[in-house]
């Protein structure tokens, strides 16, 4: 049997915790709330069972901590003499608030704590004190990881697929529209260019409304001429005449909540996915969490695997985007963090996605300890 102390913002979060440890059959022992932080603390037991299936949980060692709970002293571990073969053992995993702050909802941050050390207050390098909510030890203003702490969390709930410099498919890229599709075009171009291959832009523009400016300046100043597609089937011939060039291909913005915009553009990237292009989904940081949930079913309705989050560099609170991308199983290609066509995007990867967060991780730079940047 196992005793374990489980603290959090919300009694929601807390349950969560404990149903990911001890699940169903976890045994509440006491719980209570500090006013001065608003942190609840749980005191949870799993099920006690010996080898034959008897109850370990004896009156004696249940009115021992029973006592105990009421005093709620994290710091003391109870030994049983009567039952030696009962191990109790007394952690602590406090979940820093940036993570809500960022645009994490409770519950993924409470997978995702799954992953992370456990704070230790006592180690002022390592963490700052969890049950100060503000001041200058508080979380707010030490974050609490390493940037090696968070990069291996997102490596663990996060895909990753970025798409080279220079692309052996062509990239379809799809979106709402204003999520940035054009920008990312001429980043996608740019970056081929610097690399050393000459790209094909090819845009989508069945109301013949000519390319957005992005595209129109870039045109000007970079060797590369922009084709027009005005329908799935003009896509399909400029596609089956290719060369060995990268081919990016921009479509026009679509209305996550309109099911007819939706299926005109499943006719599009189908069209796409058969002339062996890559569909990629174009998503903006920092949009509220329903929209982002949105979108996120709108590339699993047209079977988009791999997405690019733009503006990630004009937002406190990425997690929305982040989470929803995530939970929808979507891989993570690039990341939009300028709005400089170079170098605006960056190959998506652990690292790169936990720097997006520094209010929750800090790493070595120059021999000094500082919070990550992008």
């Amino acid at each position: 049997m196992k005793l374990l102390t489980f603290h959090g913002t919300s009694t929601t979060m807390v349950m969560d915790q404990i149903r990911n440890q001890f699940g169903p059959d976890a045994i509440l022992v006491a719980e209570r709330k500090d006013d001065s932080t608003g942190v609840i603390e749980i005191l949870a037991a799993s099920a006690p069972h010996n080898e034959t299936g008897a109850d370990l949980f004896e009156p004696a060692l249940r009115n021992r901590l029973m006592n105990w709970a009421e005093q709620f002293s994290t710091a003391e571990a109870i030994v049983d003499e009567p039952t030696p073969d009962v191990v109790i053992e007394v952690e602590e995993h406090v979940v820093a608030p940036q993570f809500l702050d960022a645009g994490f909802s409770e519950s993924f941050t409470s997978q995702l704590a799954d992953f992370l050390p456990l704070i230790d207050p006592s180690n002022s390098r390592e963490a700052s004190n969890p049950k100060e909510i503000d001041g200058p030890n508080s979380f707010k203003n030490h974050p609490p990881y390493t940037l090696e702490n968070l990069s291996h969390a997102f490596a663990q709930i996060a895909g990753f697929a970025p798409l080279g410099d220079i692309p052996d498919h062509p990239i379809l890229l799809s979106g709402p529209p204003g999520s940035g599709k054009s920008l990312t075009i001429v980043k996608l171009a740019a970056r081929s260019l610097f690399a050393g291959a000459l790209p094909r832009i090819i845009i989508v523009d069945p109301l013949n409304l000519g390319p957005g400016a992005p595209l129109t300046m870039f045109a000007k100043v970079a060797p590369v001429d922009i084709e027009t597609a005005h329908t799935p089937e003009d896509l399909t011939a400029l596609l089956q005449s290719t060369t060995d060039k990268p081919v990016f291909i921009d479509s026009w913005g679509v209305n996550p909540l309109d099911q007819g915009e939706i299926a005109a553009l499943s006719s599009l990237t189908t069209v796409a996915r058969n002339c062996e292009a890559i569909n990629v989904g174009v998503i903006p940081a920092g949009i509220s969490k329903l929209d982002a949930q949105d979108t996120a079913h709108l590339f699993t309705q047209l079977s988009i695997e791999h997405t690019i989050i733009t503006r990630c560099d004009t937002t406190r609170m990425p997690g929305t985007v982040m989470e929803a991308v995530m939970i929808a199983g979507l891989l993570i290609s690039e990341l939009g963090v300028s709005s400089r066509p170079t170098p605006g995007l960056v190959h998506a990867n652990p690292t790169a996605l936990a720097k997006l967060f520094p209010d929750l991780c800090r790493f070595q730079k120059d021999g000094q300890e500082g919070e990550c940047a992008a």
